[in-house]
């Protein structure tokens, strides 16, 4: 065997396990139907006071209600590290019939810099967010805002 044909040997050899590698790691992050999943997944917390530090960006998907429990699906960046979101609520409603309150969702990506684009259903329980202050299983319009960008969702007290 020639020097040159041993180091096209080699070369081919790195190339082939750097393709494996590759492979394991991004068939790795996928789910079955091809959507970025995080394996890492954090959690989810009720806030007494808005947080000091802004929240990450991520998309607000979507935001339903069954019963007194809130469903929030969310979209963002990330995959190495975990993520939490955040729930808050300043007390404050709309004095109508059927009240209305605002509350906002805060991320925090702990730093993650990785770039998968990934969903998570998030479920917070109403009567904690809202502390007892009145009845939420009897018609409350709730706002879901994204502490990020201001965006919002709105929830009739009818959608359930």
């Amino acid at each position: 065997m020639t020097k040159q044909t041993f180091l096209y040997a080699s070369n081919m050899k790195s190339v082939i396990v750097l393709l494996i590698v590759l492979n394991v790691f991004v068939c790795g992050c996928q789910s079955d139907d091809g959507i970025a999943t995080d394996d890492r997944a954090g959690s989810t917390t009720i806030l007494r006071a808005p947080p000091i530090k802004k929240s990450d960006p991520f998309d607000l998907i979507e935001v339903k209600r069954q019963e007194t429990v809130l469903t929030v699906v969310v979209g963002y960046g990330g995959g190495c590290q975990p993520h939490t979101f955040s729930i808050y609520w300043n007390g404050s409603y709309a004095d109508s019939m059927p009240l209305q309150a605002v509350v906002d969702l805060y991320h925090d990506g702990q730093g993650d810099t990785c770039e998968a684009y990934l969903t998570d259903t998030l479920t917070f329980e109403l009567k904690d967010v809202f502390r007892g202050e009145y009845d939420v299983e009897n018609g409350v319009h709730l706002t879901v805002r994204n502490a990020h960008d201001q965006e919002s969702l709105f929830l009739k007290a009818s959608e359930r």
